[in-house]
């Protein structure tokens, strides 16, 4: 696992577009069209208006290609459109260093 890397984007939203920021992923395959080895999306019901991503890639350097595709960049600007501008994100890349992660 020496490579792997694990992406955390967390974003907030207005409380409104939670619903239709959650649809536009699962609609547009975000995660699958990213090309991460496997990934979720989260919300906290505690915290309304927040949505994080949570990816983990094969590398560092798939996560790169990633971050400079078009597509990233549409899905973004998307995203921006259907909050009217009202998101705020933070992205962070870490090194994966001991991963166990089963669900059955």
């Amino acid at each position: 696992m020496t490579n792997a890397a694990m992406s955390l984007l967390a974003m907030t939203v207005p409380e409104g577009c939670i619903d239709a920021v959650v649809d536009y992923y699962r609609d547009q395959r975000i995660l699958e069209v990213s090309g991460a080895a496997s990934g979720c999306l989260l919300v906290d019901d505690r915290r309304p208006g927040e949505v994080t991503v949570v990816a983990w890639w094969h590398n560092e350097g798939d996560y790169a290609r990633w971050e400079k595709a078009p597509e990233r960049e549409a899905f973004a600007e998307r995203i921006a459109a259907m909050t009217n501008g009202e998101v705020r994100a933070t992205n962070r890349e870490l090194r994966v260093v001991h991963r166990m992660f089963e669900m059955k």
